[in-house]
């Protein structure tokens, strides 16, 4: 299973599939990825509204002055991961 990782929406990033993405990352797990500035993921896979994915990785767009309250975060993990099935953003 990909890892989840959630993005900063309030930047508009524009996602097309094909093309990478430069995205603000809130809760990227690995250490060559810094959530402060922004980085470049891989060419994108697929996109669903807000959510996209990638070769490694499945992207879940929030809002960054929510992103600080865990509860919100795991909810949104967990619809992006399935649990909840969300279809806007289950790959």
């Amino acid at each position: 299973m990909k890892p989840v990782v959630l993005y900063n929406i309030n930047r508009r990033p524009k996602i097309k599939v094909g093309y990478v993405v430069y995205i603000y990352t809130i809760n990227h797990p690995s250490l060559r990825v810094s959530n402060a500035i922004m980085v470049a993921t891989s060419p994108v896979l697929r996109k669903r509204g807000v959510c996209f994915e990638t070769e490694n990785t499945v992207y879940v767009g929030v809002e960054r002055d929510v992103a600080h309250d865990v509860r919100i975060l795991t909810n949104q993990i967990n619809e992006a991961t399935g649990e909840r099935n969300n279809e806007e953003c289950h790959y």
